[in-house]
């Protein structure tokens, strides 16, 4: 996830080129305004943790953009086990 000051400073595509450069491929890419309450849910594990609320309040105040990439290992992986569910 590009986080909301990534984002406002243009690194997005530079980020996107580093994990493509690492041999990620990119399989999905999303736009996202987190409100608070999925905020919340994201980060719950940090819940008790003194900078919880300045963590949602920087996540919900700018767009992040969602990223869902993997390794050509794991791409692989993942297909073939959708494969076998599906009978092939």
């Amino acid at each position: 996830m590009v986080k909301p000051d990534g984002v406002r400073a243009n690194h997005t595509d530079a980020i996107k080129e580093q994990i493509q450069a690492a041999s990620f491929a990119i399989i999905s890419q999303k736009w996202v305004h987190l409100n608070e309450s999925a905020a919340i849910a994201f980060y719950a594990e940090h819940s008790n943790r003194a900078f919880f609320p300045s963590l949602i309040d920087f996540m919900t105040r700018y767009f992040t953009f969602g990223l869902f990439s993997c390794s050509e290992f794991r791409c692989d992986y993942e297909n073939r086990k959708k494969e076998r569910k599906k009978g092939f």
